[in-house]
């Protein structure tokens, strides 16, 4: 049996963090069955400090990344079977502009932007244990908001972050088109990433302007409803 590690469930995603879903999405597509394991010992015992990490059958693999070519290697499952080099090469750009950039616009909103901060600190409160629930959640925040400025997101204003977002979301809007699924009519890895990412923008539990701007975009608001329902979700 394969342990899928993660914070647990938030709103209507299977985690909070949108590459803990991106791994749910993956051990879906494989067809692979999976527990999940959440808590602060859990996270603990991450090879990397981060999550996701899954143990299968005593093998601890960590970064989605990393547990999407496990599955391949482990247990056989091709999740760009039938796709060429070029859909392979759009896949992985694709993939990298959403965890590279967009990921962090998601992680600005949540835990700086004073619409979602309030509910990102509620969540954290009731995941960290009393008294020191009093005070980590602003000491993270401190943390993030320095991790951002080193990346770049933080340096911008809110009218420049939501252009960057949009931006992002718009090339995902033209290159899904009218198709089900990024690459065609089956999913493959990258729409386990779209899924977690996406999803985590998309959630009404955090009010923020780029909640609102992925909301306006009906194609992506489809395909997330797509992707529930193959996945079971």
């Amino acid at each position: 049996m394969i342990t899928l590690c993660g914070f647990g469930p938030f709103g209507e995603l299977p985690d909070t963090s949108p590459f803990v879903v991106k791994t749910h999405a993956q051990l879906r597509l494989a067809g692979l069955a999976y527990e999940t394991a959440t808590g602060l010992a859990v996270m603990r015992k991450s090879p990397t400090g981060k999550m996701p990490y899954i143990v299968d059958d005593g093998v601890t693999v960590s970064d989605s990344d990393l547990i999407g070519r496990h599955i391949t290697k482990r247990h056989g499952f091709d999740f760009y079977a039938g796709y060429d080099a070029r859909d392979r090469a759009i896949a992985h750009a694709v993939e990298e502009m959403l965890e590279e950039r967009f990921y962090f616009l998601i992680v600005h909103a949540r835990w700086i932007d004073e619409a979602g901060w309030p509910v990102m600190r509620a969540y954290l409160k009731s995941v960290i244990p009393a008294p020191v629930n009093l005070f980590v959640p602003d000491l993270g925040r401190r943390k993030v908001r320095k991790l951002l400025h080193a990346q770049g997101v933080g340096r911008h204003d809110d009218a420049t972050r939501l252009m960057m977002a949009e931006s992002d979301l718009d090339a995902l809007v033209t290159l899904l088109g009218d198709k089900p699924f990024l690459l065609g009519d089956r999913p493959s890895g990258v729409d386990a990433s779209i899924f977690g990412m996406v999803g985590a923008a998309l959630s009404p539990a955090f009010p923020t302007a780029l909640q609102r701007a992925t909301a306006a975009r009906p194609t992506l608001v489809a395909y997330m409803q797509r992707m529930r329902e193959r996945l079971g979700f």
